[in-house]
């Protein structure tokens, strides 16, 4: 055996395997992390389902009523509901712009005045 004089340097610990198996003991199946709530009680994800006069099928919106039937709005009707043309708006959106132009019919107003020569 030869002995070793001065300092000798450690050796590096192995390389980090990344993240640490999951050795936790679940007293209930569906505590563990990855249950399948769907396999476990045998269902499966219903098929969203359209009608073959609504078009293509990622263009339409399907909905519940509070009764519980099932519509369907195609992407024309959903551009009809969402793009309305200013003279239909609602009367919200109408006082809102009748008090933007009084503003600015206000603003227009008292600049007018205070370039009058006094």
């Amino acid at each position: 055996m030869t002995v070793t004089r001065g300092r000798c340097a450690p050796t590096p610990p192995p390389p980090y395997p990344g993240k640490a198996q999951d050795m936790t003991a679940y007293l209930y199946p569906w505590n563990s992390p990855d249950y399948d709530a769907a396999a476990a009680n045998e269902l499966t994800p219903e098929p969203v389902t359209t009608s073959d006069d609504q078009g293509d099928p990622s263009l339409c919106f399907e909905y519940l009523t509070p009764d519980g039937e099932r519509r369907t709005l195609t992407y024309e009707e959903l551009q009809e509901l969402c793009n309305t043309p200013l003279e239909n708006r609602g009367l919200i959106e109408q006082e809102k712009t009748a008090e933007k132009e009084r503003e600015k019919r206000e603003k227009y107003l008292r600049r007018r005045l205070q370039s009058l020569p006094g």
